[in-house]
């Protein structure tokens, strides 16, 4: 098992683990057509963006805003920013 990652030690292509409070989720369209989750998630130390592209309709339904989650990804940078893409 991996440690815990703060957010405020997000580097752009590692991989991370931890738990977060989910302080802003939205359910939206791509371009294409395809749902995905967009969500704000919040530590201690900051707070990131977060995209989850695969599963969504069962990831949506097990989590709200102001729950706390597990999550695990990928950072990637988005306009000069971290942001987390949710496994």
């Amino acid at each position: 098992m991996k440690s815990i990652t703060q957010i405020s030690s997000y580097k752009e292509g590692v991989s991370i683990q931890g738990f977060y409070l989910c302080i802003e989720k939205h359910l939206r369209h791509t371009r294409a057509g395809d749902l995905y989750l967009d969500v704000v998630l919040r530590d201690n130390t900051g707070t990131v963006h977060a995209k989850i592209w695969d599963k969504v309709p069962d990831l949506n339904t097990l989590f709200e805003t102001g729950d706390a989650v597990a999550v695990s990804g990928d950072v990637e940078s988005f306009m000069e920013r971290p942001q987390l893409i949710v496994r």
